[in-house]
């Protein structure tokens, strides 16, 4: 039993050694003959037929031109965000939505949605309720606290 763990040490270590090896200095052996390649393109006009390495030319005597690049790929065209401005009792807007370009997606300056100019500034349903506009807002979550609280009544973060 034991002999066999040894035995199973031994080959573990042995492919541990490869791969290191295989890591480690298969790169630098082959960037030798890589340098070694091209010193022997560049110093020399014409090759020789034992040297393995072939002109760029393609057979023709005509150095080849590098390919085309690549067809420049499509950028997504930006989609509209869908803004329901309020209602107001007075007129105003009745229900339309106003589509607006995200230009900051595709790397244009953000612009604002246009809101009609028939409509009111919207007040907090809590301060509709109850006919005030005092009180502090939480940072956190945006609920309307009484003036002189502390904390958020709904999620508790301390208020400035």
């Amino acid at each position: 039993m034991l002999e066999a763990l040894v035995a199973i040490f031994i080959i573990i270590g042995i492919v541990v050694l490869g791969v290191l090896l295989y890591i480690l200095v298969l790169p630098m052996i082959t960037k030798k003959r890589g340098r070694k390649q091209v010193e022997t393109v560049v110093g020399r006009t014409q090759p020789s037929q034992n040297s393995g390495v072939q002109p760029a030319t393609g057979g023709s005597g005509v150095p080849r031109t590098p390919p085309p690049p690549p067809p420049p790929t499509l950028q997504p065209q930006p989609r509209g965000v869908g803004v329901q401005p309020p209602t107001s009792p007075s007129g105003g807007t009745g229900g339309e939505t106003l589509v607006t370009p995200m230009s900051g997606a595709v790397g244009g300056t953000p612009q604002p949605p246009s809101i009609p100019s028939g409509s009111q500034t919207m007040v907090s349903p809590v301060a509709q309720a109850r006919g005030t506009t005092g009180g502090r807002v939480c940072s956190r979550c945006g609920t309307l606290n009484d003036p002189n609280a502390k904390y958020c009544k709904k999620c508790g973060t301390p208020l400035a």
